[in-house]
Parts: C-alpha cells; structure tokens; sequence
C-alpha cells in the first residue's frame, strides 16, 4: 500500500542537540516528500446479516459488524496521507497501528412497515373517513450506530525531539482510556507526559477513541388513491425526519498534550430536520 512521508527526517540514532538540519540524510535539502509502496494494512471482521422479505407488511434489513481495521497510514487517494499526525515519516512499520476508519462496533437497520390499520387490513378493514384517516400509512426508519474513531495523541507544546518532523508524541506512561468519560474529560491526559529532549515518544498512532455515532431518521408516507384518473393514480403524503431524536454526535477531543482544554470535546453535531412534501401519481 501507499505510504507517503518525508525522506530527509532526522533518523532516531542522530537525535540530539546542535544543528539539526545537519543530520538530516540529505542535509543540503529541507523535507523530501516520497511515496512508496511500502504500507500494509490488516483487516478482521465478523458480520451478522438478519433479513426479513416483506409479508404482512413488513420488511427489514439488519446487520452488525465486529471488526479491527490497522495500517500503516489511512491513504484516501495517490499522494496523499492521512491526518493521523504521524512522528516517524521515514518509516512504515513504526506507525502500524489502528486506522482512521476503524469502528470496532458498527450497526445498521432498515424497516419498511405499512400499519395494519385501514382498507384490506387486520384491524379497522373499513372504508370511509376512518380508513381515510388511519388507513395506508406506511412508516420507514433508518438506525445507524457505531462506535468512535480513533484518535492521536500528540504534544501541543514545542517539538524538542529534534527530528525536524511535524509531530512529536508524547511517552504513554498508562492506557488513558477512562470508563467514565465525558465532555470534560475524555481520557486521562496524566497518562501522557512530554518525553525527554532529542527523544521520540514511545506513544503510538490512533491509540485512543472518541465517541460513538447514532442517528434515526424516519419517514412517515400515506397514499390517497384517486379511481377516477387510473388505477396506480393518486396523492402521497410524505413527511421526513432526518437525526429524529436531535442526539448530539460529538467531535473528538482536544489531544494536544500540554495545551489547554486537553481531554476536552469542544464540538458536536446535530441535524434535525422535518420535510413535509405532497406528490401526485398518475
């Protein structure tokens, strides 16, 4: 796989005070962007599919998903890397570790049911202002959930690594994941400390999550047949609720050690939104 990085970094054997451009391989150049084609990457997954076919007005589609995604760098396009703020660039192997995409828990489902009630169903099998009513609804929701994405711990403070790279990682003296995180405190950032001078951190990429993802959206349809302009002929109601519940989907926390707000998740999304719309079948 594609592993973009910078050829001319500091190696860790020449890390120390003094002139750092001079250690570089190539001192005579800054940075040296190369692409090569040493990456790999290593997925597992177990997947759970539960499917109904539509009978007594319903149909559904549901499934889950157990995996664990790792790379060496999450690459999008040719040429490009990823944003998983990398120390060592000069080297594959040291930043194989999860990848920006890996969601450990994923589920999804999808259900179409038309309410039993009205014209030619079990209950209320009647017409008039009652079937006109409560008759022919049919009701879709739409269920995502997943766990968070990982995420990088790095030092917000000077980079005194040496290295001449853009990313210095801190030394991970604990796990820092905590079970009762929040908003205000997302993971133990006193599990992250700044490493000595001219030294690499020994913390990895992507070693921590963030939050989990859900969201509902539901759409509520009914149909009024008109006879006399044919048979497939009449007016859908249709009324559409995007994030139904309005749940907040927060961002990833702060993960600069040293910096203020560290731990701290400052951001989240919702986006609710109720369309109503009327069509007319002929």
């Amino acid at each position: 796989m594609n592993f973009f990085g910078d050829a001319n970094q500091v190696p860790a054997d020449l890390l120390g005070p003094g002139n750092a451009q001079l250690r570089r391989p190539y001192p005579q150049y800054q940075s040296i962007n190369e692409n090569l084609e040493n990456g790999f990457s290593n997925y597992n997954a177990f997947v759970f599919t539960l499917k109904h076919e539509f009978s007594q007005g319903l149909l559904f589609t549901a499934n889950y998903t157990y995996s664990k995604s790792l790379d060496t760098q999450t690459v999008s396009n040719w040429g490009g890397g990823d944003s998983g703020l990398i120390q060592i660039t000069s080297s594959a192997r040291a930043n194989y570790g999860s990848a920006n995409l890996d969601m450990r828990n994923i589920f999804n489902a999808y259900l179409v049911y038309q309410l039993p009630f009205g014209r030619g169903k079990r209950f209320l099998n009647q017409g008039g202002a009652l079937n006109a009513v409560l008759g022919g609804w049919q009701v879709s929701p739409v269920v995502q959930v997943h766990s968070g994405s990982p995420f990088t711990p790095t030092m917000g403070t000077a980079n005194l690594s040496g290295s001449l790279g853009n990313y210095w990682y801190p030394n991970r003296v604990a796990n820092g994941a905590i079970s009762n995180a929040s908003v205000n405190q997302w993971f133990d950032t006193s599990a992250f400390v700044e490493p000595s001078p001219y030294t690499f951190g020994n913390s990895g990429r992507d070693v921590l999550f963030g939050p989990s993802f859900k969201n509902v959206d539901l759409s509520l349809t009914k149909r009024f047949p008109i006879p006399k302009l044919g048979e497939a002929a009449g007016f859908e109601f249709r009324a559409d609720a995007t994030d139904l519940f309005n749940s907040p989907n927060f961002g990833a926390p702060n993960s600069s050690i040293g910096t203020f707000g560290v731990g701290v998740i400052s951001t989240a999304s919702t986006s609710r939104l109720f369309q109503l719309g009327l069509r007319l079948n002929f």
